[in-house]
């Protein structure tokens, strides 16, 4: 399956190779691009049961201050037991046991000076043969706590009053509508996973091959490349300077952006069957997005229409937040939970081991359902947000991550925009994607700018829950606000 898909085929040329894919990168119709909808759906194996307990029971174990003796007095769990699990669902909810448990772990505790921050070997060794399984970092991320969540009413659909968190660590209205929103967001959104397949499937058939010279097409490519190392080298640059100058290098950026700077969705007029940073190809696709049937563009609306019923939905659940969370719980108390190992200067340790870890904590900016609505639209941010992108992409399982270098090289739903009887749609949809982000952002700064003052903290030096600095935050909520 490796070398079938190896970026060697589209797997937008029929629906077998699609389903086969989807397989191969763990994702699937029903679920998505999670394991699983209901925590109760999925069994446990007895050995993990005493860790259950005590996730089920947690907010009363930080709040009593025995969440560190209580899973230190757990027996150590054995290798060869996890080898007996087969089922991914399995690994999966061992994985956010385990994450929420360790994060309870590590910040509930009242550190003494000098005293070594570590995670138990009974909690790494759930942690680590779980993420490792499942090609996760060894950290919470936003897949945690949407694998904690269960159906109230098994036969109707999921809505903040029909679902619950099965672990919590505040126990707060702020957490329960934070956290349990990723789930809605992933439940309502999965259908892009079957129209990412059924438009672009529509539209390959309207693709073309044009052979062209050598020579021409060497040219063409060497002008990329130096007019994008152009981009990059002046970022460096002002990096090392330590001076920030986003609008002199998105100055740079727009003047290449048409013709000349390598971007991973923009091909301009056409597609190269390879990477632009592979060898070089003799053959240019083209989309004569004009070839397409009546019967064509009308399943395209009707594929938009209905992925803008599961947008609006997805926004109207964001502005529940800003209702009912409370900045001042969710800046003082769950905040707190989610910042990741790097919140510790000197990281953290394992017991019985040299590693340190010094990853990030949870953000909604992991979701591999955002980075599959941006490139099916055909978004991408500038240059001087890739570190902050790859650093997302980088707490994604690889398989995902696969996938969407897929969706990324392959689809061409964007060029849709320019269809006379599609750009309607099209940017309907596109644009309920950019209100999302605006109203995301807004809330990211809201729950963190606004308490912060409040305790006379400047906010420009605070970070997100993902480590990520606020300035970044703002200047994303502005790229966005812009694209539109």
């Amino acid at each position: 399956m490796e070398n079938e898909l190896n970026h060697s085929r589209n797997i937008f040329l029929s629906k077998e190779i699609y389903d086969k894919a989807l397989k191969e990168f763990k994702i699937s119709y029903e679920f998505g691009f999670l394991s699983y909808f209901d925590y109760d759906s999925v069994e446990l194996p007895e050995f993990i049961l005493p860790y259950e307990n005590l996730v089920s029971n947690l907010h009363l174990l930080i709040k009593e201050s025995k969440v560190q003796s209580s899973i230190n007095s757990l027996d150590n769990i054995r290798k060869e037991q996890f080898e007996l699990i087969k089922e991914e669902q399995v690994f999966q909810k061992i994985f956010s046991i385990s994450t929420f448990l360790t994060s309870a772990y590590l910040f509930s505790h009242k550190y003494q000076e000098n005293e070594k921050v570590f995670i138990p070997s009974n909690l790494w060794t759930m942690l680590k043969y779980s993420s490792d399984y499942l090609q996760l970092k060894p950290i919470l991320v936003l897949w945690t706590n949407v694998h904690l969540v269960r159906r109230i009413d098994k036969n109707n659909e999921p809505t903040f009053d029909n679902i619950e968190m099965k672990s919590s660590f505040t126990k707060t209205i702020t957490e329960k509508y934070f956290l349990e929103s990723n789930y809605l967001f992933e439940y309502y959104l999965k259908d892009f996973i079957k129209e990412t397949f059924e438009i672009n499937n529509i539209c390959w058939k309207h693709v073309h091959k044009i052979v062209k010279s050598y020579d021409d097409n060497q040219n063409q490519l060497e002008s990329k490349f130096k007019n994008s190392q152009i981009c990059e080298n002046l970022e460096k640059n002002l990096n090392d300077m330590n001076i920030s100058n986003d609008q002199e290098i998105n100055k740079i950026s727009s003047e290449n952006k048409e013709n000349d700077n390598i971007s991973d969705n923009d091909y301009s007029n056409f597609f190269y069957k390879n990477d632009l940073y592979d060898e070089l190809s003799s053959e240019e696709m083209i989309f004569k997005y004009e070839e397409l049937t009546e019967d064509e563009v009308i399943k395209i609306n009707n594929a938009f229409e209905n992925l803008q019923i599961c947008q609006k939905k997805v926004i109207e659940f964001c502005k529940l937040l800003l209702i009912q969370m409370d900045p001042s719980v969710f800046f003082n108390e769950l905040r707190l939970f989610l910042r990741g190992y790097s919140a510790f200067e000197n990281g953290v340790g394992i017991e019985n081991s040299d590693e340190i870890l010094k990853l990030t904590g949870s953000s909604a900016g992991q979701d591999p359902m955002m980075f599959l609505m941006k490139f099916f639209f055909g978004i991408t941010f500038t240059d001087n947000f890739k570190d902050y992108q790859k650093g997302l992409m980088n707490h994604i399982r690889i398989p995902h991550s696969q996938f969407l270098d897929y969706v990324k090289n392959y689809s061409i739903i964007y060029k849709l925009q320019h269809h006379s009887k599609i750009k309607e749609n099209f940017n309907i949809s596109k644009n309920l994607l950019l209100d999302f982000y605006k109203i995301h952002k807004a809330y990211v700064l809201k729950f963190i700018s606004a308490p912060a003052k409040q305790l006379n903290l400047n906010p420009d030096e605070l970070y997100g829950v993902g480590d990520t600095p606020i300035n970044i935050v703002k200047k994303i909520h502005s790229y966005f606000v812009e694209a539109k």
